[in-house]
């Protein structure tokens, strides 16, 4: 990796044994972004039922040419509307299904899965963390937790 400020960032995008996918606001920082196995672009404002879809189209493939051992899934909370730094516009009801279809599409692999917490800024943050959550929620839900 190489070392920008206080932050250290790896790229696996020359390891052919990580695979890894990226849907990203397009216009939003970094500007030039790290490279993944396969990105999609998004554009500003992007809602619910938009990203969803893209979401549904690339997951399938990209867990089959995967062929993983083990998932980390940063499950950002960045798209959601009103975040002071994503340009995208996905309500919480969103960003819960999203964890959905990961969550169970992950879990209908048999692959052991990591969640990690990445991006979001809501306006307070508590919002921010109450966000977070929703993707353990979810996963209580679907692993086996509090049904």
């Amino acid at each position: 990796g190489a070392e920008v400020g206080a932050r250290v960032v790896i790229s696996c995008a020359d390891d052919a044994g990580v695979y890894t996918f990226s849907m990203h606001g397009e216009k939003n920082f970094p500007f030039v972004k790290e490279r993944s196995s396969r990105d999609v672009g998004l554009e500003d404002g992007m809602e619910d039922t938009a990203y969803m879809g893209i979401l549904a189209d690339h997951l399938p493939e990209v867990l089959a040419m995967a062929e993983a051992e083990i998932v980390f899934y940063l499950a950002g909370v960045d798209p959601m509307r009103g975040d002071r730094y994503g340009r995208l516009a996905l309500t919480r009801g969103g960003i819960i299904e999203r964890e959905r279809l990961v969550l169970e599409s992950v879990k209908a692999t048999g692959v052991p899965l990591v969640l990690l917490l990445s991006g979001g800024y809501a306006p307070t943050p508590e919002e921010t963390a109450d966000l977070h959550a929703e993707v353990h929620r979810v996963a209580s839900k679907i692993f086996g937790g509090n049904k």
